[in-house]
């Protein structure tokens, strides 16, 4: 079974081409397709379109052969030999032109004269005829390629509408004036609305808490960020959403929103929550003094309620420690709720940790809902990045340490909250204190027991330990056999600075193993910012700790708060979790007092 031809995909506009140069060139003209069927006719020819011509015939030498010719005597011209009309052709005068697109003859265009006048008129003009008969060729052939074009597209967008309706997440794509364009099966599913209910109609309708602002006009980029999803029908349902700004040529064009029904995530938790991995202290890998004393001393109050400040750089796995120390607690059956205070915009933080009632705010669930404090009841919150706390809320929670109960947004009464805080932050938050960015009352309610987590240049009897854990994990997740790690990489990652920490390593570790092809993995295999590491040397000791200067500072408070007596320092020593022999040997290291009290 033959396609249609091209010629034929067009016919309407082919038609009105074909009618347009008869009127023009005072003849009749005829146009054929690759397949030598005639698509258009006009005069006595317009009677059979849809004939196939002879494939003798001048116009289909033409396509067959991609030359133009103009023939002055029918019938008796040469390239007429072997025409069952030669010596006895009708007509008087031919020009015949191909139609060619990306080199290939698609068809062809006929000029014909019936008589003496109409073939004195071709014959007169024929270069003239000739380069207008061959424009309209490239006419037609550019209305193929623009069909072509937009064929494609349609498939394009059709493959796209199902990749997109196949995810199983809603996808909702937005202009740049906050007007809805598209919405895949999912999000349609969980806004039981139809294209025509919602195509063309505000984000707002649909998300009433949509930052337009942050991402329409800064171009900001949210992540997991909880909100309300307004349904057909006046319900909503609460959905975790990631939204990325559209950008064409670093002009902001529109965003795309994906998301999860959290009663979906919850659902699909709840399958995989008896194979999830609970963290320990045992999955914190490292042998080192300094990674065991933080061990050590966050085994050690794990048991107790008090709170904890994790003070360490990114990377350095405080999300890690505060888990192990959930799971080491008296709490470890209730639930561990992390809170990312950086990565929800300001404008939601207070919704999130503290809940709101029913109508509480425009866009509110007409049920309410739930905020993280309540969520965490009986078990632990970890609120990570507390440094990043707007200051309007660090009193609330202050509220929430000293009176354990927490005022949901649009509540008139005070709900009692069962819950043990596990904070961390990569600042220096003395430092925002005196900057007066951060509470001091809240601060000291937080850091009741300070553990800092070593950086990993501080750790350099474990990085081979934890590139080579690293190294087995990922010949696992990528089957593969990668059996060591070169002497030469060895080098590398001892001399490296780790401004990323373990999770730097980590990636690292995975970048090299799904690159590397023999049996350890080599520089090669190496991202380049660390290959410039080579050559140098061991640089450990050359680097400042930020965490030391933290160090310094949490001493000199302490000291300050308990005063510079016996007394005072044994006090010290008990709010820092350190002996008072360790005391006396870092104010002796940091020169801070006389410390022969």
């Amino acid at each position: 079974m033959h396609n249609t031809s091209k010629l034929k995909e067009i016919k309407p506009f082919v038609q009105q081409v074909g009618e347009a140069i008869s009127a023009v060139v005072n003849a009749e003209i005829t146009i054929i397709d690759d397949e030598l069927e005639r698509i258009v006719g006009t005069g006595q020819f317009k009677n059979r379109v849809g004939i196939r011509i002879p494939k003798h015939f001048i116009i289909a030498k033409a396509i067959r052969t991609g030359r133009s010719f103009v023939i002055e005597h029918p019938g008796y011209d040469p390239n007429c030999s072997g025409c069952h009309r030669y010596n006895n052709c009708e007509d008087t005068a031919f020009i015949a032109v191909p139609i060619s697109l990306k080199g290939k003859n698609i068809g062809g265009i006929g000029l014909v004269a019936l008589n003496s006048e109409q073939k004195k008129h071709l014959t007169t003009q024929r270069e003239y005829l000739l380069r207008f008969i061959k424009k309209m060729a490239e006419l037609i052939a550019s209305k193929v390629a623009e069909k072509e074009v937009f064929d494609l597209t349609l498939l394009l967008t059709s493959r796209l509408e199902g990749v997109i309706n196949s995810v199983k997440e809603g996808i909702i794509v937005i202009d740049k004036e906050g007007k809805i364009l598209i919405l895949n099966f999912y999000a349609k599913q969980r806004t039981a609305a139809t294209d025509q209910c919602v195509k063309g109609k505000e984000i707002t309708d649909l998300l009433p808490n949509f930052p337009t602002e942050d991402v329409l006009k800064v171009g900001k980029s949210l992540t997991e960020w909880e909100t309300i999803l307004h349904r057909k029908g006046g319900t909503s349902t609460n959905i975790l959403a990631n939204i990325s700004p559209i950008r064409l040529q670093g002009v902001i064009e529109g965003a795309v929103i994906s998301f999860k029904d959290i009663s979906d995530i919850q659902s699909f938790m709840n399958k995989i929550s008896m194979k999830a991995i609970r963290p320990t202290f045992d999955t914190i890998i490292g042998e080192s003094k300094a990674i065991s004393d933080a061990k050590r001393k966050a085994l050690k109050v794990a048991k107790g309620d008090s709170t904890i400040l994790l003070l360490g750089e990114s990377g350095t796995g405080k999300e890690l420690f505060a888990g192990a120390i959930h799971n080491a607690s008296e709490r470890s059956k209730g639930p561990f709720v992390v809170v990312n205070c950086v990565s929800i915009p300001e404008n939601l933080l207070e919704s999130e940790l503290f809940g709101y009632e029913a109508g509480a705010f425009t866009g509110a669930s007409p049920k309410g809902k739930k905020g993280k404090f309540e969520q965490a009841n009986g078990g632990t919150i970890f609120l990570d990045e507390i440094g990043d706390m707007p200051f309007p809320l660090q009193g609330k929670l202050l509220r929430v340490l000293q009176e354990r109960t927490i005022e949901p947004i649009g509540s008139k009464s005070l709900i009692p909250v069962d819950i043990r805080i596990i904070s961390s932050t990569n600042k220096d938050l003395l430092q925002l204190v005196k900057k007066g960015l951060f509470r001091e009352d809240l601060y000291f309610r937080l850091a009741v027991i300070p553990i800092v987590i070593p950086p990993l240049r501080e750790r350099n009897g474990d990085i081979l330990l934890l590139a080579n854990h690293f190294r087995k994990v990922h010949n696992s997740l990528l089957n593969k056999n990668i059996s060591a790690i070169s002497k030469d990489v060895a080098k590398i990652l001892l001399n490296y600075s780790w401004p990323g920490n373990v999770r730097e390593l980590k990636n690292v570790i995975e970048h090299a193993t799904n690159l590397e092809t023999g049996n350890e993995i080599s520089i090669e295999s190496l991202p380049a910012t660390l290959i410039k590491y080579k050559e140098k040397k061991n640089i450990l000791n050359l680097r400042i700790s930020s965490l030391k200067e933290q160090e310094e500072t949490l001493i000199k408070e302490a000291i300050a708060r308990f005063g510079n007596t016996t007394a005072g320092k044994t006090e010290a020593a008990r709010f820092l979790g350190i002996s008072r022999a360790t005391l006396y040997r870092k104010l002796k290291k940091y020169k801070i007092l006389n410390f022969s009290n």
